[in-house]
């Protein structure tokens, strides 16, 4: 596995926070490293890849997937929309509406974040126009 600061870069891209040649620069920023911690293959594709073929972000993730942990970018993701509802900022209506299109793609439990007192809603709306909620979601790191 990659160490943190390494697997953010590739969170960043796959999340669409990070184009391609600003990953490409942090790539050889960081080349060193990238060449410590994988395979001499895996290496040699990486810093080859060509990110300008149509499928360029599937083949990426297949090749990182032994180095990064896909459910920590997803745990993230969550969180970072957990924290922006929080925080009631211009992030909070579409932060909520993932939030809402990940409960309906399957992520279930997202009710039960919502009703066991990470988040509750409160019915009623703030001078903004926000619906006011309570909760205690834990502190950001």
């Amino acid at each position: 596995m990659l160490p943190l600061h390494l697997a953010e870069l590739f969170y960043q891209l796959f999340d669409d926070k990070l184009s391609f040649n600003e990953f490409a620069d942090q790539l050889y920023t960081h080349e060193a490293e990238f060449e410590h911690y994988m395979s001499s293959d895996d290496y040699l594709e990486l810093i080859s890849f060509n990110f300008g073929k149509s499928y360029a972000m599937y083949d990426l993730h297949k090749l990182m997937v032994k180095y990064i942990n896909p459910g920590e970018n997803e745990k993230r993701r969550l969180l970072s929309y957990l924290y922006d509802a929080r925080e009631k900022s211009s992030k909070t209506p579409f932060s909520l509406e993932m939030l809402y299109h990940l409960y309906c793609s399957g992520y279930n439990y997202i009710i039960s974040l919502l009703t066991d007192g990470i988040i509750v809603p409160l019915g009623e709306k703030d001078e903004i126009g926000y619906y006011m909620y309570s909760g205690n979601l834990p502190e950001k790191n």
